[in-house]
């Protein structure tokens, strides 16, 4: 169930992201650049209380102001206002470099980086309860950003499996 949970995150996050990337690729073989890469276990996993979507929302304004991003926009849907989904779409930059900041300023909070993509670019993490992919989508006009944190927990499986 929770593989189902995280490739629902994937997708629900990066499914414009993916196809523009294969449009996009220079070469035949984008779907080996594309494929998640697990990252090896580094550091201690994060061991505090669970956070709240309150907390998760503030690392996420935390890293992508550190980062200058553009202005934080909530997602509005019942399914994003639950206790369950943390979102946030940012307009403006987002290159590489900004990426490498925000995944800093979360590690600092004691997100841990789980996988990663390099074509198109992404980046999974993880807190508690919590899984977030960070999608950079620069070829878009303007530049976008998007965060998608899902809650693991029984109760938001099954209420993203009612979805």
């Amino acid at each position: 169930m929770r593989g189902r949970i995280r490739t629902l995150a994937v997708v629900a996050a990066g499914i414009g992201v993916i196809v523009a990337g294969a449009l996009l690729s220079p070469d035949g073989d984008a779907s080996a650049r594309s494929a998640w890469v697990a990252e090896p276990p580094s550091g201690e996993r994060y061991s505090g209380p669970d956070p709240a979507r309150e907390d998760v929302l503030g690392d996420f304004d935390f890293a992508t102001a550190a980062a200058g991003a553009g202005p934080a926009q909530a997602r509005g849907s019942a399914l994003h206002a639950s206790e369950c989904v943390a979102a946030r779409a940012h307009d403006g930059p987002a290159d590489d470099e900004q990426l490498i900041t925000m995944v800093s300023r979360l590690t600092d909070r004691g997100w841990r980086v789980t996988r990663r993509r390099t074509a198109p670019t992404a980046v999974a993490m993880a807190k508690g309860t919590w899984d977030v992919t960070i999608i950079p989508e620069g070829p878009t006009d303007p530049p976008f950003l998007s965060l998608l944190a899902l809650r693991i927990t029984p109760a938001c499986e099954k209420l993203l499996d009612s979805r």
